[in-house]
């Protein structure tokens, strides 16, 4: 994830008179823009601001609301004043107004917590991140998993406080992953067997679910998987960047996103994947352990279609690799449930989208349970989606 270029975006047109609107609104409403102060004394940006721009290895441009190209205006509409950095996925957040305001006007406030802010998503950094080290990581947690289902007679069980069960495959998967993940970065790591870090201290974090599918680990049918997302951050929400989702009884693993094109690596098939949607009937895969009345009626909505039974976080992959077209989820997940296959079905071209039909995103905080989702290899269901709610 390189920083191709800065924006910083007052909170004010440019030009005469949105000039004067601005020291009108200073004058007598008291507005005042926060990185205005930083960058300019009077009139003229500050001589300390111009020569760490002129210096900057990355471009810096700073814009008022009316210069922004389309790209720019569509990441900072609403958050002005800020920073933005540009990213081959879109934009990072560098500073917001909050941050911006507790600098005081110092340039050089504002220059250590941008450098530091870089330092984090530097090519240094990320080049030590890399889909196949993941991957890596992904099948060792897998092959501690595999140790515990084929050599324990019986799987010992314990639940959690919310009931869910738990067995010694959840924690040992968690400690390769965690082990594992630490190795490359400070990178805060939110799983649903610990937190390693804080996320908010962050604009990316990782997201695990060292055992997807305990239940059928438990009926020992297979259908379970290692997830791990990046995410990143925007407010208190998060967006998937990249996905493992990696099935250790079958050997397959699926993984992509934003920052790499969908791979599938498998016995019966490894290469580059993208949803097909069906011309004929429609294939809806659903979960091998709940089924209810939305569900049903979903699926009737849809018109004639074959089912497919599947586990886990499996059922999204099937989608983005072809196998089928639709995943309705009607029932209750966590969000280190499903965001790495999200990251792996938008990678291969398909959608995931919330109850009004947007696109899914998430809270690995406050309230980590996901609303309702469709999983879709493209959006002609999104409104019969939206209408079942």
């Amino acid at each position: 994830m390189t920083v191709e270029s800065m924006w910083g975006v007052y909170h004010a047109d440019g030009g005469l008179l949105g000039e004067l609107r601005y020291v009108m609104g200073v004058a007598f409403r008291g507005e005042h823009c926060s990185l205005c102060d930083i960058t300019h004394s009077i009139a003229w940006e500050k001589g300390e601001m111009k020569e760490w721009r002129n210096a900057s290895e990355i471009p810096f441009h700073l814009v008022h609301l009316n210069e922004r190209p389309e790209d720019v205006e569509a990441a900072t509409e609403g958050k002005t004043p800020c920073i933005v950095g540009k990213i081959n996925s879109g934009f990072v957040m560098l500073a917001t107004d909050e941050e911006l305001t507790s600098f005081d006007g110092s340039v050089d406030l504002l220059k250590s917590h941008i450098e530091e802010k870089l330092q984090k998503i530097s090519p240094q950094q990320t080049n030590a991140f890399s889909p196949e080290k993941i991957v890596k990581i992904a099948i060792q947690a897998g092959e501690a998993i595999m140790d515990v289902y084929e050599n324990a007679e019986d799987i010992e069980i314990t639940q959690k406080g919310d009931d869910s069960p738990l067995t010694k495959a959840d924690i040992a998967a968690h400690e390769v992953i965690v082990e594992g993940l630490q190795s490359i970065d400070s990178t805060p790591i939110v799983s649903e067997e610990g937190r390693v870090g804080d996320p908010l201290s962050s604009d990316i974090c990782w997201l695990v679910d060292p055992l997807d599918g305990t239940k059928e680990f438990i009926k020992r049918n297979g259908m379970f998987t290692v997830n791990i997302a990046l995410m990143q951050r925007n407010g208190s929400r998060w967006k998937p960047l990249f996905g493992v989702v990696h099935a250790p009884a079958s050997e397959t693993t699926w993984y992509g996103g934003a920052l790499t094109t969908s791979q599938r690596h498998g016995p019966d098939g490894t290469g580059s994947m993208m949803v097909q949607p069906s011309e004929g009937k429609v294939k809806l895969v659903a979960s091998g352990s709940h089924r209810g009345e939305k569900d049903e009626s979903f699926a009737a909505a849809v018109g004639e279609h074959e089912l497919v039974r599947m586990g886990s976080s499996l059922k999204a992959c099937i989608v983005a690799e072809g196998g089928a077209d639709l995943y309705p989820r009607f029932g209750p997940t966590s969000c280190w449930d499903i965001a790495a296959a999200h990251a792996v079905v938008s990678g291969a071209g398909g959608i995931v989208v919330g109850p009004d039909g947007k696109t899914l995103d998430y809270d690995l905080v406050e309230e980590v349970l996901n609303p309702y989702f469709l999983v879709a290899a493209d959006n002609r269901w999104t409104e019969t989606w939206v209408e079942h709610q």
